[in-house]
């Protein structure tokens, strides 16, 4: 038997198992058959265990396969951000387009897989133009983060742009 109280254990395990796959996922072509095999993987786990992945979503009691919007977005060239390169093992580029206006301060905030906040930079804005923030891979507190997914949001003029890394 289960005890009711402990049975987010087993979530929290397979959340940590398929974010280490995701990673190693990364660093094969993803039209190759490790690739391949590595996302089945992850596939089988979170459907196991009714936890999201980049693979699947739980919508309507049933399970959907969907790709990534990030890398659909990213083939096209047309995006409002990017992170370049990506993944990267110390620091990372974060380029956006502000396409209005705008004399302010924009805010990156980072977050990991679990929506936890990691950090925050801020740079000014001088008006239109494509603008890069370098983030070092660290915490709020200075600390290099481990490895894993990522999530980025810029916010200025009631604009929100969002993206994701992967670090090694």
């Amino acid at each position: 038997t289960t005890i009711p109280t402990y049975q987010f254990l087993t979530k929290l395990w397979a959340k940590k198992k398929m974010d280490n796959l995701y990673i190693l996922y990364h660093t094969f072509d993803p039209e190759s058959p490790e690739a391949e095999e590595i996302e089945n993987m992850i596939i089988d786990i979170s459907i196991c265990y009714n936890v999201i992945s980049p693979f699947t979503s739980y919508t309507g009691g049933g399970t959907v396969f969907i790709e990534d919007p990030f890398e659909e977005e990213a083939a096209y060239g047309d995006k409002l951000c990017y992170a370049y390169p990506n993944p990267f093992t110390s620091e990372i580029n974060i380029h956006f387009i502000v396409n209005e206006p705008a004399y302010e301060t924009a805010t990156l905030r980072i977050f990991d897989s679990f929506g936890r906040l990691i950090d925050v930079v801020a740079v000014q804005l001088n008006g239109k133009g494509e603008y890069q923030i370098l983030w070092n891979g660290t915490n709020l507190e200075g600390i290099p983060v481990p490895s894993g997914y990522y999530f980025y949001t810029i916010q200025y003029n009631k604009q929100i742009l969002k993206g994701n890394m992967i670090k090694l």
